[in-house]
């Protein structure tokens, strides 16, 4: 699963471009990477348009333990997820009922919503 990883300072924003076949692995990179920069509390964008193929309901519940170890810790920012699939976004859906409210978490069709989205959670106090 080759990923583009683009950390934005100024506005608080990390970008994850992802295509190619689905890996766990590769996921947990990340999720490592984003808590060892300590921008656990920026925003997060997946753009997953180019992921080919969709995690299953038990990497979905692997992915939420593993995430909620990191947001135990420390407070996360909201993420954003965008793909046209809707096997993915239902898998995005349903990974945010297993966080139950620990992550802000949005599922979109267009990096164009999400970025608004992410725009209106950085916006708020």
């Amino acid at each position: 699963m080759p990923f583009q990883y683009e950390r934005d300072d100024t506005r608080k924003r990390i970008t994850v471009r992802v295509s190619g076949s689905f890996a766990i692995a590769d996921l947990f990179g990340i999720v490592d990477r984003h808590f060892a920069e300590k921008v656990w509390g920026y925003a997060m964008l997946y753009d997953l348009t180019s992921l080919i193929g969709a995690p299953s309901v038990a990497d979905v519940a692997r992915i939420s333990d593993y995430v909620q170890r990191h947001v135990d810790q420390r407070p996360r920012g909201p993420v954003a997820v965008v793909t046209p699939q809707p096997a993915t976004f239902g898998m995005v859906r349903m990974y945010a009922l297993m966080n139950d409210g620990k992550v802000t978490l949005g599922a979109f069709h267009t990096v164009e919503a999400a970025e608004r989205w992410l725009d209106q959670r950085h916006a708020e106090p």
